[in-house]
């Protein structure tokens, strides 16, 4: 049986694409001064860490600033030894990230669907509202969506080839960096990956495949030495940070509370989501109802070996889209920039739709493209 196809060739239209991207989300962002009160203290505390040489314990104006793990002030304290200490070297990681993230987005779907589809995905993730501002702001939310896209590529090509050491590696070290971004939320998005394949397959030896006690040794290795030494400087960090930086900020019962005009309504939450998502967000409905399809599709019996792979790729990508705005659509503590890491898959869900549209596979997504060419005030070329 025929399986998907890995080593799909690369042109110069792709190169041509992938660049323009990075020039759109490293666009203009070192001409603008920081906002406050967000990029004020990353910036700050990565500025604290190269002028005090000190980059185990986090300090924003000479006290410790613990509530974030390190990852981002890293970033960006490297690019102010590289590039000096100004607003371009600030933001400069976060839009390396988005464009990261954009590169993974195109690999999967150029593997999973072919080039018309990856080459879709690059402009309207790109050029998605969501994806464009918060790749020009310093937020961990853009860094974090790129690391977990790149983890779940990673578990889908153990699927394929689970004696592969570059992606059993490649797996566990982007969850130990997306921890050291984000935190232990990061687990919950490796934890439910790896079940939902296994629910989907029915098979808990799936499971297996993902080899987790190794892998978690992987991450031990990566998390561990920066938890251990700020724990050393300063006593009580760990519980500090477990419970009051996560726990308690999930609950809302943070002291002392912050995050109070980031702060948005269930349903505000929805429409910002939604918002994100524009100026495609029109055809996610048909989108997402053709990947359903294709995904019922490779769990039947009588699914080819390309369906099976296919469906297994689309449960991982299921889990991106939809945790992060599950996740926190019943708690009082989101914020509006939460569902920023479920635009990647979307993407990549309204590019395999356009590609499907384009190659004329379905009369009604031709439609579609007409009429959104129509409201744009341009001629569809597939008139």
């Amino acid at each position: 049986m025929q399986s998907v196809k890995l080593n799909q060739p690369v042109g110069w239209i792709d190169g041509v694409l992938l660049f323009a991207a990075f020039l759109l989300l490293t666009f203009d962002i070192g001409h603008y001064g920081l906002f406050e009160p967000h990029e004020g203290h990353f910036a700050g505390v990565a500025r604290e860490m190269v002028l005090r040489g000190d980059w185990i314990t986090p300090t924003l104006n000479g006290a410790p600033y613990l509530n974030k793990p390190p990852l981002l002030y890293w970033s960006i304290a490297t690019s102010y030894k590289i590039f000096g200490i100004h607003e371009f070297a600030a933001r400069l990681p976060v839009a390396l990230a988005g464009w990261f993230g954009t590169v993974i987005a195109f690999l999967w779907s150029r593997q999973l669907w072919g080039a018309i589809a990856s080459r879709a995905v690059v402009v309207l993730l790109s050029t998605s509202v969501g994806w464009f501002i918060f790749a020009h702001q310093l937020l961990i939310d853009e860094l974090l969506g790129a690391l977990l896209l790149g983890m779940a590529y990673c578990l889908w090509r153990l699927t394929l080839n689970p004696q592969s050491r570059v992606f059993l590696v490649g797996t566990y070290l982007l969850l130990g960096l997306a921890i050291l971004a984000k935190g232990i939320l990061a687990l919950a998005f490796w934890m439910a990956c790896c079940g939902a394949t296994a629910i989907a397959q029915r098979r808990w030896k799936t499971l297996v495949l993902f080899r987790p006690v190794l892998g978690l040794g992987i991450v031990a290795a990566i998390v561990l030495p920066w938890f251990i030494a700020v724990e050393r400087a300063n006593p009580g960090f760990v519980r500090y940070f477990l419970f009051n930086e996560n726990v308690k900020r999930a609950l809302d019962t943070r002291w002392p509370p912050d995050y109070s005009i980031s702060k948005i309504s269930s349903w505000g939450y929805l429409l910002v989501s939604a918002l994100w998502c524009l100026p495609w967000v029109f055809v996610l409905p048909p989108a997402l109802r053709g990947l359903y399809k294709e995904w019922r599709q490779g769990l039947s019996p009588q699914a080819s070996l390309e369906d099976h792979q296919r469906s297994n790729a689309l449960t991982l990508l299921g889990v991106l889209a939809t945790l992060p705005i599950l996740l926190f659509l019943p708690l009082s503590s989101r914020l509006y920039y939460y569902s920023i890491p479920a635009l990647p898959p979307l993407a990549m869900a309204a590019g395999h739709w356009w590609s499907t549209a384009w190659q004329g596979t379905s009369e009604r997504s031709r439609r579609w493209i007409g009429w959104m060419m129509a409201g744009l005030g341009v001629r569809s070329p597939l008139d």
